[in-house]
């Protein structure tokens, strides 16, 4: 059986030290996952640009398209052609 002195000194030696052994180790985990979420974050951002881009580039194409589109009917009618389907 343990008797108070037993006691008193586990709290006094053992919890301390197991407390900053676990803060410790908290901390470590902590850390690995704050670096993971940083390079997921860069990962995400970097796709976000690319996403920018290929919407600008789709943007650009779909108003050449309606440009050519539009120029296309007008040679027609002024040619008298018909249509193109």
């Amino acid at each position: 059986m343990l008797t108070k002195n037993d006691i008193d000194w586990l709290k006094s030696e053992l919890v301390p030290s197991l407390s900053e052994q676990v803060k410790k180790d908290l901390s470590e985990r902590l850390d690995w996952i704050a670096t993971m979420l940083d390079k997921q974050s860069g990962n995400l951002q970097s796709i976000e640009t690319e996403l920018t881009l290929i919407r600008g580039s789709l943007e650009t194409h779909t108003a050449n398209h309606s440009t050519l589109v539009k120029r296309i009917v007008n040679i027609e009618k002024h040619l008298h052609l018909p249509a193109a389907s």
